[in-house]
């Protein structure tokens, strides 16, 4: 399933902004990860990272018990997925519920709880960056359970056009546990259509926010821009 939305009445607190090779996501205009990669075709990448709740994105019961049970209508994708929607800021995006093979994707763990964390380090091109930095063994089971008696859980995720980096939402519970099972996860994909370049100048802001003084790793990260 596939389709195109424009969502232009909502100023929602979910922001994207980057395209292929980096990436910014911002929480109540707050950023709270951001990822660059040395460049498109090699799999050094550098990262950013304060953690949130899936309930700070999440709130609603009724949604999270829909996505826990993973049962789509015939309804249009914004029809039945509009409450994820309406945090989005306006812009155009395609709406896509796919199935993610448990081996084709790399996790990139948000390390930090509280504050901003930097690292850099190698993965691959396919990454799912982790927005949660904590999870629990019982809840993994929980969903573990629900995919072995044929439920479809399913995964919230949000990226660029062409980017190399795919936010997770909401479901990381859920990612672990279809890696467990080994089968492949359903996922709701957002894919913001038109790519918001990050400015060197940008870029510079995020660090200070973040705290970043290690003069090495911001040469390296700032090469890795230029690339």
């Amino acid at each position: 399933m596939k389709e195109e939305v424009i969502i232009g009445s909502t100023d929602g607190p979910i922001q994207l902004i980057g395209g292929p090779s980096e990436d910014a996501l911002f929480l109540e205009g707050v950023p709270v990860q951001f990822t660059w990669l040395r460049e498109t075709g090699t799999t050094m990448r550098y990262q950013i990272a304060k953690s949130i709740y899936e309930s700070d994105v999440v709130q609603d019961r009724h949604f999270a018990d829909f996505v826990k049970q993973g049962s789509l209508s015939q309804d249009s994708l914004a029809h039945q997925f509009l409450y994820i929607l309406q945090k989005l800021r306006k812009w155009r995006y395609q709406l896509e519920v796919s199935y993610l093979q448990h081996d084709s994707y790399e996790l990139v763990k948000a390390v930090a709880k509280d504050g901003y964390y930097h690292q850099n380090g190698y993965g691959g091109l396919t990454a799912l960056i982790q927005t949660q930095a904590y999870t629990k063994d019982a809840a993994v089971e929980k969903y573990s359970k629900l995919i072995r008696n044929g439920a479809e859980p399913i995964v919230i995720m949000l990226k660029a056009k062409d980017s190399a980096n795919a936010f997770i939402l909401d479901g990381h519970h859920k990612l672990l546990a279809y890696a467990k099972e080994q089968k492949a996860a359903k996922a709701f994909v957002i894919t913001k259509l038109e790519t918001e370049e990050i400015s060197e100048a940008k870029a510079q802001e995020l660090l200070r926010i973040s705290g970043v003084d290690d003069s090495d790793y911001q040469k390296a990260f700032f090469e890795g821009m230029k690339s």
